[in-house]
């Protein structure tokens, strides 16, 4: 089974004998429309073997480099070889593993394919994204700074998302653009507190044990999604636990 996919814009083949695989792929990326075309695409190869037992809970997955040659291990019958100056990659997992989308996904699918595109085509940024009149308002801060809160938060007061964590700058002198992903948001546990209809959603976890709310963005944010944006300001946030007035202050570019 093979199919073709537009992270960010950018052609990805996937191919498989897993049909899971696709219906991954297209939840990830299928917001995208085809972009421009590559020469080589990014290609991926994911084998699902038959007789590989591994299940949860999973261990631990580590992620090793050299040059543009890197490797994700997620244990032994759970890993991936990406070649990123040919665009290529290959990866191998149980039939258990392919249930995990969210792990699959974030760890494996999309960390190939952002990473090819990082490699060639965009410079990433880590920030939430959220835009109004075309124009990319970046929230940047630490990981508990409320990026992603915020930009939720945005999205339901007329703002579009663009991104919760990650943001793209297309490398280039002419249509430099903002790019991301606006198909899911992952919100902390307390964001349910602020947001009750948060509550329905059920608690997904990362490898590392860390459980957090995979918002449906398509779902819930219907009309609020944009998938580029020109480059605006960029906001930090400084997020206080003792109680502060809010404020929102210029900081100088120097």
């Amino acid at each position: 089974m093979r199919a073709v996919y537009y992270p960010l814009g950018f052609p990805l083949e996937v191919e498989t004998n897993d049909a899971r695989v696709l219906a991954h792929a297209a939840a990830s990326f299928g917001i995208f429309g085809e972009g421009a075309p590559q020469s080589p695409p990014m290609r991926m190869r994911v084998l699902c073997d038959p007789d590989a037992t591994a299940g949860p809970p999973w261990p631990k997955h580590s992620f090793r480099g050299f040059g543009d040659l890197y490797t994700v291990v997620g244990g032994p019958e759970n890993f991936m070889v990406c070649d990123l100056e040919r665009r290529e990659a290959i990866s191998y997992f149980s039939a258990a593993f392919l249930e995990d989308r969210d792990y699959f996904c974030t760890t494996f699918l999309e960390g190939f394919a952002y990473m090819t595109i990082q490699r060639h085509w965009a410079t990433p940024l880590h920030a939430a994204c959220v835009v109004r009149g075309g124009q990319g308002i970046c929230l940047a801060g630490d990981s508990t700074a409320g990026k992603s809160t915020l930009a939720y938060f945005c999205a339901k007061s007329g703002y579009q998302v663009l991104s919760d964590n990650g943001v793209w700058l297309l490398n280039a002198t002419d249509n430099r653009r903002l790019m991301g992903n606006p198909s899911r948001l992952r919100l902390r546990l307390p964001a349910r507190d602020l947001f009750p209809e948060l509550s329905r959603l059920p608690v997904s976890q990362r490898a590392n044990g860390e459980e957090f709310l995979a918002v449906p963005t398509e779902e819930m944010l219907p009309g609020c999604l944009a998938t580029h944006a020109a480059p605006g300001p960029i906001v930090f946030l400084d997020r206080r636990t003792e109680p502060t007035p809010t404020l929102l202050k210029p900081v100088s570019p120097e």
